[in-house]
């Protein structure tokens, strides 16, 4: 079994990895985490393919009232997460499929937040995704998604890529592991699709935000946040009891 503190600590090792490709990284995370914290609570988060836990561990760590769910399907990252955030809601679904939205937890959502997660879909699969995000939050609820996205008007002002050596190896120690190592199968295809801030708010607004703009920029890395109309789908939490 894995130990809430070695999961910390592989948690931690996943972090570092990630900083590789995406140096600005923690400057993301507190970004997603401020939208959360302005708010004030109750408030009801789901974090969208979020691995091992490197944004639920924040946003609790500033508002450990603060109730998330954490949905991904990689067992790996999933167990990681699980033995180190007991007081999150863990679901297993795949974003591939339309009916993860069946396995949530929850019918609503104040925010929903991804980070370095989404460039794994190619574009019309995450338009798909985009509208179904719309669909779980409450009116006026928030979705904001970090990721590489380049600035429209300096194409060519991008950080370095970064080796892929970290990833391996990570995912080496992962496979020698006597409680992850079971777990380790074969690894999805990524469509590495890292498209301009332009393409997201275009596809967010045709998804039917009523909102949508530039929370967090840093050289090519981004986070484009998109806001659910007043009247959009979905009930509001105050009018009834939680779904």
């Amino acid at each position: 079994m894995l130990t809430k503190d070695e999961a910390g600590a592989i948690q931690a090792e996943w972090d570092r990895q990630q900083e590789v490709y995406l140096p600005y990284r923690e400057e993301a995370a507190s970004a997603l985490v401020d939208l959360v914290r302005d708010k004030g609570s109750p408030v009801r988060v789901l974090d969208l393919a979020g691995g091992t836990g490197t944004l639920a561990h924040r946003l609790l760590a500033r508002l450990p009232e603060a109730e998330v769910t954490l949905l991904d399907f990689n067992p790996v990252l999933r167990a990681i997460a699980e033995a180190s955030l007991p007081g999150v809601e863990l679901v297993q679904a795949d974003l591939g499929s339309p009916d993860w939205v069946d396995a949530l937890p929850h019918k609503r959502y104040d925010f929903v937040l991804t980070m370095t997660a989404m460039h794994c879909f190619a574009a019309e699969p995450l338009r798909r995704v985009y509208r179904e995000v719309r669909g779980i939050l409450v009116p006026g609820g928030a979705f904001a998604n970090a990721d590489r996205m380049i600035d429209d008007g300096l194409p060519g002002f991008a950080e370095p890529a970064g080796s892929g050596d970290a990833w391996v190896r990570w995912w080496a120690g992962i496979a020698a592991h006597p409680v992850l190592g079971p777990l380790v199968g074969r690894q999805g295809q990524s469509a590495d699709f890292h498209p301009p801030v332009s393409w997201h708010v275009d596809a967010l607004r045709a998804a039917g935000f009523a909102g949508v703009g530039t929370l967090w920029r840093r050289r090519d890395q981004a986070a484009v946040l998109a806001i659910n109309a007043p009247g959009g789908p979905g009930t509001p939490r105050s009018s009834g009891p939680p779904a």
